[in-house]
């Protein structure tokens, strides 16, 4: 272009200016086209809804994932498990509160430094810290069926995000010093609950997020103990979640989606320098209630869940950890309709006869099936 301007040659800035343009028009053009490629590909992942909620979307789908995640034993194909059973996969619900307060905060940050984290890594003895980690988890749900290859009689699971504008995912844990907001404001009507949460759900993407600070360990009086008291032996620190959606329509075949209620105690253990996920050392010596009273686990009862993330900031002292957690579809009542099924969707809080009994007691919500018995559970 220089040499053009000094030598004032009209034609060759005729020529220079042409190619110039060609080139713009070129370069756009590509453009256009890789645009256009991504489009494309975005609308066909979700079928034809583009935007970049869409594209990551795409992403979520799992398939072949073990056949205990839908209830099926891996030879047979045929249900091992009772979907009605809340507490098949190992989890607890003593301290269990209906109806507490949407928030995408379990427990407030500020614990993180106003409570002391007390934290057991074997059942005899609590290490005692002046901070605890701040946990960011995402949580992506998942809907899971069976899939039967007749070919090799053999069975896995397909899991396609679960997006229904109903599911309902609630948090409860201990605070950092391992004890529970005390169930017994559950007759006060008092909604001072520190460490309970409903997450709210992003319809689009089946997500659930939520901010809380890392749960202590609850001893042999399960964090529930007269005066703040707890005694070992000691367990590993969890946090509970439970997962219910109502049954919805299928208009593509007029049937009835219904999936079982899932309860989870998900681990949340962390070394105190690294915070790394750490695992609970002499597990047999943890001769606590909740222990030796929740559902043994075997290859067919595997907690349908998956960590698939823990990343680690130093500086903030803050943990952000992915989880896909499934849910288990099942087949509705026969000549099942959405008002008929509803039932079938609600967990079964209380299955035992007497409640005082060990293994209901250790097990199921004190709040739900023996309000009674709050006042023998003060703070």
């Amino acid at each position: 272009m220089a040499m053009c301007v000094r030598k004032y040659d009209i034609a060759r800035w005729t020529l220079c200016l042409g190619i110039s343009l060609l080139l713009v028009l070129v370069i756009a053009t590509t453009g256009q086209v890789i645009d256009e490629e991504n489009t494309a590909t975005t609308c066909d992942a979700m079928d034809g809804t583009c935007n970049n909620e869409a594209k990551a979307d795409a992403t979520l789908y799992r398939s072949d994932l073990p056949a205990s995640y839908c209830g099926s034993d891996s030879d047979s194909g045929e249900t091992t498990t009772t979907a009605k059973d809340l507490y098949r996969y190992g989890g607890t619900a003593q301290a269990y509160k209906p109806g507490t307060a949407v928030s995408p905060n379990v427990c407030p940050e500020t614990l993180s430094y106003e409570s002391l984290y007390k934290v057991a890594s074997w059942p005899f003895t609590r290490r005692t810290s002046k901070t605890s980690p701040i946990m960011n988890f995402s949580l992506k749900l998942y809907g899971c069926s069976s899939n039967e290859d007749d070919s090799s009689h053999s069975s896995s699971c397909d899991c396609s995000p679960l997006v229904t504008t109903k599911t309902v995912v609630e948090i409860w844990q201990t605070r950092p010093d391992g004890l529970y907001g005390s169930p017994r404001n559950i007759k006060n009507n008092n909604d001072d609950d520190e460490c309970r949460a409903t997450i709210p759900v992003d319809t689009r993407t089946g997500t659930a997020q939520f901010t809380t600070v890392a749960p202590g360990s609850t001893g042999i009086m399960g964090g529930l103990g007269p005066r703040s008291s707890d005694y070992w032996p000691y367990g590993p620190p969890v946090i509970h979640i439970l997962v219910t959606t109502p049954p919805t329509s299928n208009e593509k075949n007029n049937d009835v989606v219904l999936y079982a209620p899932l309860l989870l105690d998900l681990p949340a253990l962390i070394h105190s320098t690294t915070l790394e996920q750490r695992s609970f050392s002499l597990s047999a010596f943890d001769w606590r209630g909740h222990a030796w009273s929740k559902r043994k686990q075997s290859k067919e009862t595997v907690p349908p869940f998956d960590i698939t993330s823990w990343n680690i900031n130093d500086e903030k002292n803050r943990i952000d950890i992915d989880v896909d957690i499934f849910l288990e579809r099942i087949p509705p009542p026969v000549e099942g309709t959405i008002k008929t099924t509803a039932s079938a969707a609600e967990p079964e809080f209380c299955p035992s006869f007497t409640y005082i009994l060990p293994g209901a007691l250790f097990l199921e919500p004190i709040a739900v099936c023996a309000k009674s018995l709050l006042d023998f559970f003060p703070m």
